[in-house]
This record gives structure tokens, C-alpha cells and sequence, in this order.
């Protein structure tokens, strides 16, 4: 970091009571990374991330953390810590977007400084970054600019159902949804506060994170289009299976239990058995030849809660375990190679935490008692944006 940036950035740290750079709260579509994490249920990643990278100089996670979560100028830090923090801007990779963000922008939004880095670090191909890039600054330009210039909160409202983002990133059929509401409802504040609002903005939420999903999976599977034409899944739509679906007897499908079908599949578990016994099996026989020795049991009954979601959300590195040791013996039968191997585990984590996190959203949807037909709407997001990026692309699916 130059010495006139750190300077600059310095007079925006240590600045109470001034306004040098307008901060902007709240979002349309990019939300703070926070949320995203819980929504993937690993609400303690971000920290454990900082401290595996956390170098002598920086500030503690507690201090760093509390410091991104509020204006910048809302707090006043020691002039020890603002030296660190400095030296942490300056050294930590994963806060370049905040610092670039800082010194390049005449606003500083959130959700900007912390997408900017994770689109560029998410996708392979240039194409892909370029356009969710596109995407984040369209609403930095939304969110700084357009709507705080609007004269009323119904004109930002109107704004909001109008922009282009509605109809790219919502879920199919937003801004209708939402024309109708203030078609309905003259008082704007009512609109906002009405259940109808809330619902289809969080609606609009999963669908963003769906799209966004569509994108890195069709992004990690041409990477290693070799590898997905030799699977045969070349014009697959892959993980779609694994979306809740609607039972014209009622209720929707289980998610997980797709996914562990699936993997019993790859395992050639025996069809008589149930999934979490056989897979149970493979998981503690494969944990045992690692030197570790979890009861067979032990590994069923985890299972058994996952298929059910009763007992709590699955731990992070449980999942990578568990997939660790389906890989192992799915690239056995196989004669996969070592590379294989390897890409096969990280295929079948992605697998996993999609099913997962899809069942998880379909649960807080029901709990918010969306109509069925909006639920319908967000998971057809993922198909809608599949299809979208392989064409995008130039692999259109046949």
C-alpha cells in the first residue's frame, strides 16, 4: 500500500464526526457475506478463515470483525490499532476489495468491498467474473447512488421494481409481484412493513444465491469439461436433481436423501440396505483405515440426523469427512486417478452443501408461509440461470 493511500485511508479510519466518505447500509440483492454464510450454515467460517492467515502485526478477529461490521467513522479506534489494522488492509488479501473499495469509490457499501473479492476468487473463467463483477457495480450504482437521490421512499420503491436487477437476479416474477403491491398499497411505508414485502424480498434473496450457485457450478464443470464428458453429464443439468420438488401428494422432496442416493450410487452400496447404514459403513471403514476409529454406529446415526435436519445443520468439516470417504471408494471402483480423486471429493462437498442449504431454504420459506407457487418460482431460479450461463458461456445444454 502506497503512502498516499495509506494516508487516505488513515483520515477515513480516524475521522469521528465527519462524513468523508458516505457509508451505505442495507442491499437489493448482494447481501453482506455474513448471511451468506449462515444460510450455508457455517456461520464461524469467516473467522476461522482470518485466523489460519492471521500474521503477527494484525488485529484480533473480535477487534477486525466488530471494525467491518459499522461505518468506518463511527468508531474511534486506539492509534496502536489503527497501525494494525493498516498493516492488516495492506497484507490481507481477502480485505483488498474493502481497501480498494475505500480509496477508489466515493461510497463505501459493504457488500461491494467483500463480493468484489469473492467473484474474482470463485470463478475460473474471466467471463464469469466479468459479468457477476458487472452485476455487483450495476447495484453499487443502485444502492449509492440512484436510490439515496430518490425524493421518497415509494419513488425508491418504484425504482427498485423497475431496475434491471429485478428482473436478472429476483426471483421470476419480482418486479410484477412487486408493481402489484404498490398498485395496491399507496402508503410506501405500509408496503415495506407488510409480510407480502418481506417475503418477496427474501424471495428474491435465495434466488440471487441460487443464480449465483448456477454460475460456479457450470463454471466448475467446464474447468473440467474432460472429466464431465467422460461422466457423461456434458448436457446434464447438474445438481437440479437435488432442488426440492412439490409432490402432487403433497409436501416436497428431501434434498439430502437425494444427494445420499446419489452417493450411494457411485458407492455401489446393495439397493436392500438403507442409505445410512451402507453409507455409515463406508464412512467409519475409510475414517478407520486413517488411524481414526468411530463406532459403525456412530457414523449411522449421524447420517441418520442428517436425512432428517432434526438434530441441527451438518459441521463443515463432517461433510468433508464424509465426502473424503465416498470419493475414496467411488474412485476405487472406478480406477480414477489420484487428480481425479481429488476433484471427485470437492465435487461431492458442493453436492452435499447445495442439497443441504436447499432443504434448509425451503424449511425457512415454509416457516415464513410463502405460497408454494413462490417457492416453486425460487428453485426454478437455478434452472432458469443454469441455462443461462451455459449458453453465456458457449455451452449451451442440448
Amino acid at each position: 500500500m502506497d503512502a498516499q493511500a495509506s494516508e487516505k485511508l488513515l483520515d477515513l479510519i480516524n475521522s469521528p464526526g465527519e462524513t468523508l466518505v458516505p457509508y451505505r447500509e442495507g442491499c437489493t440483492f448482494f447481501p453482506p457475506l455474513e448471511f451468506v454464510f449462515d444460510v450455508l450454515g457455517m456461520p464461524e467460517l469467516p473467522k476461522q478463515c482470518y485466523e489460519q492467515n492471521h500474521q503477527p502485526g494484525w488485529l484480533t478477529w473480535k477487534t477486525f470483525s466488530k471494525w467491518m461490521s459499522k461505518p468506518p467513522a463511527a468508531m474511534q479506534l486506539r492509534p496502536s490499532q489503527i497501525l494494525k489494522l493498516t498493516k492488516t488492509l495492506a497484507t490481507n488479501p481477502s480485505s483488498h476489495g474493502l481497501l480498494h473499495d475505500s480509496l477508489r469509490k466515493d461510497a463505501l457499501w459493504k457488500p461491494y468491498a467483500q463480493w468484489i473479492v469473492l467473484v474474482h476468487r470463485t470463478f475460473q473463467s474471466e467471463v464469469c467474473s466479468a459479468y457477476w463483477a458487472g452485476l455487483l457495480e450495476t447495484e453499487w450504482q443502485l444502492m449509492c447512488k440512484i436510490l439515496p437521490a430518490m425524493p421518497t421512499n415509494r419513488a425508491r420503491l418504484e425504482a427498485l421494481a423497475n431496475s434491471s436487477l429485478m428482473h436478472t437476479l429476483g426471483a421470476p416474477g419480482s418486479p410484477e409481484r412487486m408493481l402489484q403491491l404498490l398498485a395496491c398499497e399507496s402508503d410506501a411505508d405500509k408496503v415495506v412493513a407488510g409480510s407480502d414485502f418481506i417475503n418477496y424480498r427474501l424471495a428474491d434473496l435465495a434466488s440471487f444465491l441460487l443464480r449465483f450457485a448456477a454460475w460456479h457450478i457450470v463454471d466448475s464443470s467446464l474447468a473440467q469439461w474432460v472429466l464431465t464428458i467422460r461422466a457423461g453429464k456434458q448436457n446434464e443439468m447438474l445438481f437440479a436433481d437435488l432442488l426440492p420438488v412439490r409432490q402432487k401428494a403433497g409436501g416436497w422432496t428431501n434434498a439430502v436423501e437425494f444427494c445420499l442416493k446419489y452417493f450411494a450410487v457411485l458407492c455401489r452400496c446393495p439397493a436392500d440396505d438403507t442409505l445410512s447404514s451402507s453409507l455409515g459403513r463406508i464412512w467409519a471403514e475409510h475414517d478407520y483405515d486413517q488411524n481414526e476409529f468411530p463406532e459403525i454406529a456412530s457414523r449411522q446415526h449421524t447420517l441418520r440426523d442428517w436425512l432428517s435436519g432434526e438434530k441441527g445443520r451438518p459441521k463443515r468439516n463432517s461433510v468433508l469427512s464424509f465426502a473424503t470417504a465416498v470419493a475414496h471408494k467411488a474412485t476405487v471402483l472406478r480406477g480414477l486417478t489420484a487428480s481425479e480423486a481429488q476433484a471427485e471429493v470437492t465435487g461431492l462437498v458442493y453436492c452435499f452443501h447445495f442439497a443441504e442449504t436447499s432443504r434448509y431454504m425451503l424449511g425457512e420459506m415454509q416457516k415464513r408461509r410463502f405460497s408454494e407457487s413462490l417457492i416453486e418460482a425460487v428453485f426454478f431460479s437455478y434452472v432458469e440461470e443454469y441455462r443461462k450461463a451455459r449458453n453465456l458461456l458457449g455451452q449451451p445444454l442440448v
